[in-house]
């Protein structure tokens, strides 16, 4: 006689589907990004099995107090449950959206490029890095199976020149985006620019841009941009103009312009350049250092186009110490109108009121000298209720002293762009500089 054959178990009969119910009954969830394992809200526990033996076991294991404090039912329970769903949630937000296998690869190389470049290697060295990684894994995973499928993850990267050369790209835009939002919202700006030539001889004009992103102050490489032909000042002044109208930037925000020593920057001591210490020491001590004809004619178009904004522009040295110490600074009238030269639409009145006020507060004189002008302009001094002071400071503290930042920036210009890789276009040399120095991050999830 044959043998009967055995009853297919059925999944619905051994409740294999998660039921709604359980979360009030054991404080279980099916997150709708897995869709196979219930988690405990409570511990974070997975349950590799979907029945709700197993669930219930879990819960009277390790929570049953829960259900003596909170009774099946009661309001309180509902409560408490609804709670735990928002924190979990909040949880999985922070974690940011579920990746896919390809995105999660697409992340790791977008790492890889960040890295790479932020060194100022050249791109063909990913597939080394791919090799070390691998190299390391074989070495350091005993598991076989753990081992096989971190190498396959691995493999899986996309981390050739061409995909790194592409991902750079994607890098720069972002943080450049984001450079770019700062400075459209931001209320003032100061610009200190220059020029020098790369491995090729080629002339690349630098701009640098210092402001208050409303949480800090920031310098930041807003362009370098090449200068083909005969560079004039006529032809940079140009350049700039639509380097800043192209990515509708306002120049009118400009408070100060900042470039290196031309002769010509003698005649603007008067208008507020040279009183910053750093800036004279080193037009003193190296009054031959940079003087070329291209920078004479710049300043030369400069002062006429921006005759107006920088005419009488003279900031007194007290001003510049409050910016520091605002404790040193005595709130009289003589010193407001001082103040009321530089930023003419400021009450003074007010901002003497404002003065007074801040000085009064040890904690205040405390925490600037603990944390320093910048800190204590930016986090500790509010800016509705002092709203007037905090607007000089930051006028102040956003000027450039000096071009060392685009002198610096040169440095790694030519560390990026070598002769062994002297066919870099104008374009990857821009990318490749603005990841080596920025001080933003890229948000790698949005941009994969």
């Amino acid at each position: 006689m044959a043998l009967s054959k055995p009853k297919k178990r059925k999944i619905d009969s051994e409740n294999r589907q998660f039921q709604s119910e359980w979360t009030d009954k054991y404080l279980f969830i099916l997150p709708a990004v897995t869709s196979t394992k219930p988690v405990c809200l409570l511990c974070n526990e997975c349950m590799s099995v979907m029945k709700e033996y197993n669930l219930k076991r879990h819960y009277k294991s390790n929570h049953g107090s829960f259900s003596a404090r909170f009774p099946e039912g009661s309001d309180e329970r509902r409560s408490k449950i609804q709670r735990l769903l928002t924190s979990f949630q909040h949880g999985q937000a922070a974690l940011g959206r579920f990746c896919t296998e390809q995105e999660r690869a697409m992340i790791a190389s977008l790492h890889v490029a960040w890295t790479l470049t932020r060194q100022k290697r050249p791109f063909t060295e990913a597939e080394t890095v791919k090799d070390c990684m691998l190299a390391v894994i074989d070495e350091v995973v005993v598991d076989e199976k753990v081992r096989e499928s971190v190498t396959s993850s691995i493999k899986k990267v996309p981390l050739s020149d061409t995909s790194t050369l592409r991902r750079v790209e994607l890098l720069a835009k972002d943080v450049s985006r984001q450079l770019l939002d700062n400075l459209k919202k931001t209320d003032v700006m100061s610009i200190a620019v220059d020029e020098s030539t790369d491995c090729t001889d080629m002339a690349q004009l630098c701009i640098y841009v210092r402001f208050h992103d409303g949480v800090r102050f920031r310098e930041e490489l807003v362009g370098l941009i090449p200068m083909e032909g005969h560079t004039t000042g006529e032809a940079i002044f140009q350049k700039i103009v639509a380097f800043f109208d192209e990515r509708e930037l306002d120049l009118q925000k400009v408070c100060l312009l900042v470039t290196d020593g031309a002769p010509a920057m003698i005649d603007l001591s008067a208008t507020g350049l040279l009183h910053f210490p750093r800036l004279r020491g080193f037009m003193n001590t190296a009054p031959e250092a940079r003087i070329t004809p291209v920078m004479t004619d710049f300043m030369t178009k400069l002062t006429e186009n921006f005759t107006e904004r920088f005419q009488g522009f003279n900031i007194p040295i007290e001003v510049l110490h409050f910016a520091r110490d605002p404790f040193s600074i005595k709130p009289e009238a003589d010193f407001c109108a001082k103040v009321k030269e530089v930023m003419s639409s400021i009450d003074e009145s007010i901002f003497q009121l404002e003065m007074v006020d801040v000085q009064s507060s040890f904690a205040s004189k405390q925490y600037l000298q603990s944390e320093g002008a910048e800190s204590f302009w930016s986090n500790h001094v509010n800016q509705y209720q002092y709203p007037t002071m905090r607007k000089v400071a930051l006028l102040i503290l956003t000027m450039f002293g000096s071009t060392y930042t685009c002198e610096s920036s040169f440095s790694h210009m030519n560390a990026i762009k070598t002769r062994a890789r002297c066919s870099m276009t104008n374009e990857k040399l821009h990318e490749c500089l603005r990841i080596a120095l920025t001080t933003y991050e890229p948000n790698y999830v949005e941009i994969a």
